[in-house]
Formats: structure tokens, sequence, C-alpha cells
């Protein structure tokens, strides 16, 4: 003790001895390193802020870089934290504007302040000071145990929040850069656990067993077993589970100075005891971890919410509904900052703005526990935030990919929140209800395409500078190509640094906002004024788990019909989709197409619904779920007896049909344009260039426009399409695509193909996208966005309207169909009208009884805003009326002078 009292002594005297001689800063720095190292941290504190200040006014920048360190460091071990934080805050950025810095530096000291933030629980901000970190480290190209902490810290934020994939990518870089093996255990538990909520148990396997071969501390291992334990569980190998976790338990036991937390151990043991049926013993054991956790975190924290909220789950599914109430009540206190309160009675505030997953899970499991008490207000708000939770997640996410998990994880939580508001609804009749159930239908659908939409129109109406604006584009194409080589490292770099630029163009333009940090809906009274002003009919469904509901809106009010039981509706649903797999299996059954079609027909149109469409001029469609896959043109609106097409009461013989993602993006203002022209792409492969099939039927399709930009042969290239399409009114595809499940969708020109993400990477702002080609509205079913199809890529890139194919469509009829369209846009029938109209003619004139089957023309369906079209170069023919009117009297006079 006497020895350590005399270094500090002669270190403070050395320190201020040096001082006084005026010696350089590096000695003076180095002289309060000693009294830090003597632990003398209010003195030290002292030294570092004069080094700081005298650096600072000489300019030296790397020492009052190392200073402000060191400054910071020590008033961390003091504790406190705010100061430190807020000294960071001030001088680094202003550090980072002067020449000669020291970059290294510079990362570390946002590394320092993302410490703070950490202790401080502000995760938003501990994670934009990483991000920081890291964005200095990519520049210097370094390999560094700070760079793998950086990379490993960040990725543990995004685990919390749920965006998988980008963890996932920051996990990898961690173990890039561990050289030495620091970090290579918990990161590997870290990946295991994320593969694992994607479902992807192989590489969840992997990364565990690499991670238990790495070896490390007791603490990393157990946190290796607790992984292994979650999924020996999904495997039902319950002996390799509680293996696993009677390993974490010991551990713990065997090493009592090694900070192994023991509530995650004892939960994960109860979960192992409970899936065994020892419910009693599971019970003992979640008490246990209950009592741990609440020691391990006196002050609010995400793992006490975390923890409260899995034992809640425990007490509802072994009948102690009152305590798994009284535990989630406690988990919201533990993930809100300010509120308190531990009656049931009692929930936070709505206006929120902080993330936090557990914010999310643990009000959403109180309200599924209210409502089953049919305390339906209770449950409504507490899905209310949950629901506002996810909302805010979202925000965080800079990719797609993580959006689209999103919007798939939270399905469930929007269909129990409508089924609060239906009840609700069913018990007061409340307006308001329906209202709110509109809300939340157009909030778990096409969010990733409602953002995309809006950013991509904020882009071409903006005034900004070109230089970002290039960078912006460069960089989606950057992003597409990587997505479609699979080169996960640049596609990680790339969507970072296409954050930061829409980030500038957010700050340069008001206007260009993406995704809002607010929600807002149309006003419904609002909605029922625009289906006045068009006489239109709007259903909109939500395709849950156990329920399908139906919101009917109309000018004079609103109505909701809920479908119990989707099995008979997912069985016809097969049955119809099998009549439109190829000519041949509607023309061998009409009695069964009939029959299925009216039942559809029956099952989805509600009966409010069915006595409205007569005074109706159209019906609009937001499908849900598998309901994207359906063509309801061609339902029947009545049993039908006959033995042929041609008769048939189909619904588009009542009303033209307009569907959408999202009923928001109807009624969103679109960017007037001026000019624009009319380009077709007809590459025609007549030698059958790269193996596809010759097309003739292309020049027939627009044979009726007389100003038309026609690309045929080899002139329909990719590039010319790239060139044309950001300039085009109208863009007419020709051409074959393909969308079957197992191969990349795909856009056949002449010499090559536009993929998905490349059409993503597009900026194509046109009032309508036809695309005469197979397959087009088809794809893969994305829960909560919809079928990620060339339509939806079209309309992604900015397209108002869309006309594409629900299957392999015959070249012969589409272009009989799309002929008459033109016609029906000349004579300034609006696009829906348009093609409704072209079909029905069709139906009177097919060749045949055989060619009037559905088969062949209810696969152009048509999506998104509807209006005329101005077709550049036809001339009206009002405008031929008055030519002529003023033509025949001067003819006339003529006639009459020379005769």
């Amino acid at each position: 003790m006497r020895k350590k009292l005399l270094f500090t002594l002669a270190a403070v005297v050395s320190f201020f001895a040096i001082c006084v001689a005026q010696v350089g800063l590096k000695d003076q720095l180095h002289a309060a390193d000693s009294i830090y190292a003597a632990e003398e941290f209010p003195v030290a504190q002292q030294a570092f802020h004069q080094v700081f200040e005298a650096s600072r006014k000489g300019r030296e920048w790397a020492i009052c870089q190392k200073a402000l360190y060191n400054y910071a460091d020590v008033t961390y071990d003091l504790g406190d934290y705010q100061q430190a934080l807020d000294t960071l805050l001030y001088w680094t950025p202003f550090l980072e504007k002067q020449t000669g810095i020291d970059w290294f530096l510079q990362a570390r000291l946002y590394l320092a302040r993302s410490f703070n933030e950490n202790v401080l629980n502000n995760d938003s901000g501990q994670l934009e000071a990483l991000e920081k970190a890291i964005d200095i480290f990519e520049r210097l190209d370094t390999l560094h145990a700070n760079v793998a902490y950086a990379y490993k810290n960040a990725g543990q934020i995004l685990e919390m929040r749920l965006n998988y994939p980008k963890a996932i990518a920051y996990f990898e870089k961690a173990l890039e850069q561990d050289t030495a093996h620091r970090y290579t255990a918990p990161v590997c538990s870290f990946l295991s656990d994320c593969y694992y909520w994607q479902e992807d148990y192989e590489k969840a396997f992997f990364n565990l067993k690499k991670g238990l071969k790495a070896g490390g501390s007791p603490r990393h291992r157990a946190m290796l077993a607790l992984s292994g334990v979650g999924l020996y569980l999904k495997k039902k190998d319950y002996s390799n589970a509680e293996k696993y976790a009677r390993e974490a338990l010991s551990l713990m036991q065997q090493n009592p100075d090694d900070e192994i937390e023991s509530g995650p151990i004892f939960a994960s043991l109860a979960e192992v005891l409970y899936t065994e049926k020892k419910v009693s013993e599971a019970g003992k054991y979640w008490n246990l971890a209950l009592e741990a956790t609440a020691i391990a975190y006196p002050e609010k924290d995400r793992e006490h919410a975390k923890m409260l909220v899995n034992a809640g789950d425990f007490f509802a599914e072994t009948g102690q509904p009152e305590k798994a109430l009284q535990l989630y009540q406690q988990a919201i206190v533990q993930a809100y900052p300010d509120f308190n309160s531990l009656d049931l009675k009692d929930n936070p505030a709505p206006d929120f703005a902080f993330v936090e997953s557990w914010a999310m899970t643990a009000p959403a499991r109180k309200a599924r526990m209210m409502a089953a008490r049919n305390e339906l207000e209770n449950a409504g708000q507490c899905y209310d935030l949950a629901l506002r939770q996810i909302h805010l997640l979202k925000t965080t996410y800079g990719s797609d990919v993580a959006r689209l998990y999103m919007g798939e994880y939270s399905h469930g939580y929007f269909e129990e929140a409508i089924q609060v508001q239906a009840a609700l609804y069913a018990q007061k009749g409340n307006p308001a209800c329906l209202e709110r159930i509109y809300q939340l239908m157009e909030d778990s659908k096409a969010d990733v395409l409602r953002e995309a939409v809006e950013r991509n129109r904020s882009l071409t109406r903006g005034a900004l500078p070109d230089t970002l604006l290039q960078e912006e584009a460069d960089l989606r194409l950057s992003i597409a190509e990587a997505r479609s080589n699979g080169a996960n490292e640049r596609l990680l770099e790339m969507e970072r640094r296409y954050e930061k630029v829409l980030q500038a163009l957010k700050v340069l333009d008001p206007r260009f906002q993406g995704l809002q940090p607010e929600v807002s809906h149309t006003p419904f009274k609002e909605v029922m004024q625009k289906l006045a002003g068009e006489k239109a009919l709007f259903l909109e469904y939500f395709y849950g788990t156990e329920s399908v509901y139906i919101l009917g809106i109309h000018p004079q009010g609103a109505f909701l019909e809920k479908m119990d039981g989707v099995q008979a509706l997912q069985v016809a649903l097969q049955q119809y989709g099998h009549y439109f797999k190829d000519a041949d299996a509607t023309l061998a059954d009409p009695a069964g197409y009939f029959a299925v079609a009216y039942d559809l027909y029956h099952l989805l149109v509600p009966e409010q619904a069915k006595g409205l469409l007569d005074q109706a001029d159209k019906l609009i469609v937001i499908p849900d779920g598998p309901l994207g896959y359906l063509p309801f043109e061609a339902l029947l609106t009545e049993s039908w007896a006959g033995k042929s097409y041609g008769n048939a009461p189909y619904l588009i013989r009542k009303v033209p049909i307009q569907y959408s993602w999202s009923a928001e993006l109807l009624w969103r203002p679109v960017p007037n344009r001026e000019g624009g022209a009319i380009v077709q792409f007809d590459p025609g492969f007549p030698n059958g260039e790269r193996g596809l099939a010759p097309l003739l039927y292309g020049m027939k399709e627009t044979a009726h426009l007389a100003t038309l930009q026609r690309l045929s042969g080899a002139s329909a290239s990719l590039a010319a399409f790239l060139d044309w399409a950001p300039r085009a009114r109208i863009l007419h595809l020709s051409t074959h695509a393909r969308a079957k499940s197992g191969m990349e969708p795909s856009v056949e020109f002449y010499d090559e193909k536009l993929t998905l993400p490349q059409l993503y990477a597009m900026l194509i702002p046109c009032d309508l996208v036809v695309l005469s080609a197979c397959e087009t509205n088809l794809g893969e079913l994305a829960t909560g966005e919809g079928i990620m199809s060339h339509a939806r890529g079209f309309a992604y890139a900015g397209a108002a309207s869309l006309i594409a194919a629900q299957w392999e469509i015959n070249e012969s009829t589409t272009a009989q169909i799309l002929a008459q369209f033109y016609q029906g846009l000349s004579k300034k029938q609006s696009r829906l009208e348009a093609l409704r109209q072209a079909k029905l003619q069709y139906l009177e004139d097919a060749p045949s009884a055989a060619f009037q089957s559905p088969y062949y023309w209810a696969g152009l369906t048509f999506y998104g805003q509807d209006g005329t079209v101005a077709l550049p170069g036809n001339i009206p023919y009002w405008v031929w009326g008055i030519f002529l009117a003023l033509l025949l009297p001067v003819a006339g006079f003529f006639i009459r002078r020379y005769r």
C-alpha cells in the first residue's frame, strides 16, 4: 500500500513538474498515463483534460485524440457515464473535421462513445457509434481486435432488433477480423442463434460446433451450451438438450468468479424439463430463473423483460393465467423506460419512440391474455403498442430482406389485433373499430413496396444534386448485382453505403422521407369520398392462419365479414388454380370449373357486397396471401349448369376489377409527367435465340397505335430497355418471362435477361407497364408483403399501373385482347375499363367455344392506379370532329367557286 502511495505521489509530482517545465505534450500525456495507471482517477481526469486543452490549442491532433480518449476512459471509471458521453459527443465530430488526425484513434473514440451509450442503455446511440467506427475501420482496411469488437457488438444490437440478415453479416466480419480468436466462441453462439430464428438449422448447428471447437472461457462455453439447448429442443432430441442445459449449469457452479448468468441457465433447464412433461420441476427452475434475474438486473433491463415474458409463457401454458399476466405486466415495466405501473388496467402511452423488441413481445403477450378474459379494449391498446414497436423496428432496417423477415414474423400479431377489433365491433358496433381494422390490414401488407414507391417518387420529383442522385443510382445497381451474384460481403458494404446516401437525401429534401417514423393512413371518410367519386366497391382481405377477414367499404359505409377455418378456402383455391395450369385442364371439366368458381365467389364476396355490385362501376380488390394468385374476374356470380364457357355469368360481366398490393398505393398522388413515349420491346427471337421459342404476335398487340417506338429483334436489347424505361410513359413488353419455383425470375430481352434484383434497382416512373409475357404476376409468396412478381418489381421501380399475366398465357389470344385494349385507350376509356371491354369483346369474338375458356382471357390482370392515358400522336376523335366541321364549309366554298 505504501509503495503504491509513493508511486502515485511521484507520478502526480512528475506530471505537474513536466507541465511547469513546459516540455512536450507527449511527455505530459505519458505522465498523465502514469497517474491513471496508479488508479488516481480524479487527478488523472484533470491531467488528461489539461493535455487535451493544450494539444487542442497547439493543433496537435493525434495527442488531442489520445487525451480525449483517456479522459473519457477515466471518467467512465469514475462512474460519470453521462459526462464522458457528453464530452465525446461534443469533441469527436470536431476532431473528425481536422487535418492530420489519426483515423484509427478516431475510430476508437467512437468505440469509447459506444461503451458509455451501452451503460446508459441507449442501444440506438451505441449502434450509431459502432457504425461510425466501422466506417473508419473499413476505410483503413486493417485487421485488429478493435475492428472485431465493433462488428461483434453492432451485430448483437442488430440481433436484438431481429435484423438477423445484417447481424449475421456483421458477425461473419467479426470472425474475419478476430485473428487471435478472442471472440470466436461467443460470436459463433450469436450466429447459431440468428440462424435458429431464421429456421436455418443446418447453419445453426454448423456454427454451434465451430464455437464448441474453439473453446473459450467457461462463460463463452456456457453461452454455446444454451444455444445447443434450443437447437436440440427444435430437433426433439430431449436427451441432448438436457445434456447441454446441465453442462451450462455445471460451468456456472464450477466457475463462480466468471460472471456466468444463472437466470438463462435455469430458464433453459426449465424449458427442457417442460418438454419432458416434468411440469412441477420446470416451474421450480422458472422461479429460480426469475429470482436470479431480478438480482442480476436491479435496474430496468431488456434481459429482465425477456426472462419475465418467457416465464409468463410457461405459466400461461400450464394453466396459471393470472401469474402469467402479472409477469407480462412486469415485463412491460422493464421494457418501457417511463412506465412503472403493475396494475393490469394500465398500459404505457402509445407515443414512445425507442426501439426494443421486448417492448413488442411483452404487450402482445398481455394482449392475448386480456382478449381471452374478454377485456378487449385493454387488449387492443396492448396490440397497438406491439405494432408500433414493429413499425419502429422496421425503420432501423437498411435492407428489404430484413423488412420482409419482420413482415412475416409479425403477421400473427396483426391477425390477433384484427381479431380483437372484430370482436369489439361485434359487441359495440362502433365504426371506429372498422377504421382500425382497415389500418391494421394496410399496415400488415406491402410495407416494403410502399416505402420503395415513396422513395422512388421522391427521387424523381426532388431537386437534388446530380452527383448524389448518380451515387444513389450506382449503389442501387451495385446492390442488385451483388444480390444476384451472391456476393454477401460486397452486398453488406453497398447496403451500408446506400443507407448513408438515403440519409443525405433526406436532409437535403424534406419531401424525400422514405419510411415514415409515424404511420399515416387515408382517413376513413376520405376513403369513402374517393369511392363515391369512382362509384367503386372496395374489398380488402387479411389471410390469417385461423381466419380470413374481409373488409368492405362503399360510399355509404363499411362492413366486415370473418371466415373461420381456412381449410375449405384453401381446398377451393387449389382446385381453382388447377384449372389454369394449362389450356386442357379447363376444357376437360367445365362443370367442375363452374362449381368451384361459384363456390369461391360465395366464400370471398360477402352477401352485402353482392347487393352493392349492381350499383358499382368498379370493384377494387386488395388481396392477401394466396388470394393474390386468384383472378376474381373469372369467378361466377351465379350457379351455372351450362356446358360451354362463352355465356357463363363471370364477375367481369358485372364490374371491372382493379387490384393493388395496398389501398394506400392507389390513393397516393402520382407525380405529373410531361411527354414520354410509348415504347414496345418485341425481341421476337425469330431464330430461337438463346433457346427461346419464337414469338409471332408482338406487332399485332400494338398495331392500332399511331405513334409507337417499337424495338424488335436485336434492337430489343437489355441495354435499350435500361435506356428507354426511365423515359417512357407506356412500356409494352412482348417477350418471354418465367417465375416458376426454383428458377430465378427474369424477363427476356434479345441478348440477355432482366432479373428481379436488377428491376428493383431501376427507376421507371411511367404511367403504365404492359407485360405481355408468361407468369409476370407470379412468384414466391412473402407473408405480409405479397407475391414477389415482375409486376410488383415494376411497381417497386415506380410504375403507376400494370397489366401482367397470372399464368402461361396464349400468345394469339393475348394479342387480340391487348389490341382491343389499346383501341379502348384511344377512345379515352380508363385503363381498367379498356381492359375489361377488351376481354368482353374477346369473349364475343373468340374463334371457337374452346377459346372462350377463362384460361385464354382471365390471365391478364390490372394492378395499380386507374385513369385515362394520353396516347402521343393519336389525335382524339373530338379533334377530328372539329377539324371536319371546319373543313366542310371551306371545301363547299371551293366547290361552288370552281364548279
